[in-house]
């Protein structure tokens, strides 16, 4: 689950989204109402996506063989590549 609880508009709230990380990389869901979620952005990731972490507008994706993905969520509907490396 997402850590962030600022109320800021550009900053991802841990009440309306979480992230999932799969074998499809990471996906954002708003969770504001949990009886009817809805995707809300998607990036695949060149390995398999294992966990996930986000602080801010940053999400941290264990992304298996790939290293970890430092990815920008500040627009879920554009999740772009923030840096990367693999340790």
């Amino acid at each position: 689950m997402v850590s962030n609880t600022s109320d800021s508009s550009d900053e991802i709230s841990h009440a309306s989204a979480g992230p999932a990380a799969s074998e499809g990389g990471l996906i954002l869901v708003d969770v504001s109402t949990p009886a009817a979620p809805i995707r809300r952005g998607t990036l695949n990731t060149a390995g398999y996506a294992y966990d996930v972490a986000v602080q801010g507008n940053l999400a941290y994706v264990a992304d298996y063989t790939a290293g970890l993905q430092v990815l920008d969520v500040s627009d879920p509907a554009a999740i772009i590549d923030a840096e990367s490396s693999f340790l």
